[in-house]
């Protein structure tokens, strides 16, 4: 019985540790375009680029925060407008009734592999 127990208790440790691991926090978005708006791309792509901006640096769990008191960062025009609504970014572009589009802001960095030191075998036969 014990050792049942045992495997049990593991078990749980387990799943528990992947997932804690595997939940990450992201930022949903909605944006609402203007009825006369034609091209969508390179109006997220700026956003985009405004939330990079904006979290470099930044541990994951401060991200939303920064979004809460930087809203002006994602109102790129003069006629585009944010604001914070059921835990995602709304962001309204003229009159909003044009397109809508969903997803989620990603915090884009690049990772540099870690240098590995050679070993002294390896210079011996180098």
């Amino acid at each position: 019985m014990k050792k049942y127990m045992v495997i049990g208790g593991i078990w749980l440790a387990v799943l528990m540790t992947i997932m804690t691991c595997s939940s990450k926090t992201s930022l949903q978005y909605e944006i609402h375009f203007d009825s006369t708006t034609q091209k969508t791309y390179p109006f997220k792509e700026k956003m985009q680029d405004a939330y990079t901006e904006l979290v470099s640096g930044v541990h994951e769990e401060s991200y939303i925060l920064m979004v809460l008191h930087n809203l002006d960062m994602f109102e790129v025009s003069d006629n585009v407008h944010a604001k914070w609504e059921k835990n995602h970014l709304h962001i309204i572009e003229g009159d909003g009734k044009g397109t809508t589009i969903t997803g989620e802001l990603v915090a884009q960095s690049v990772c540099m592999p870690k240098v590995q030191p050679r070993s002294f075998l390896q210079e011996l036969f180098h």
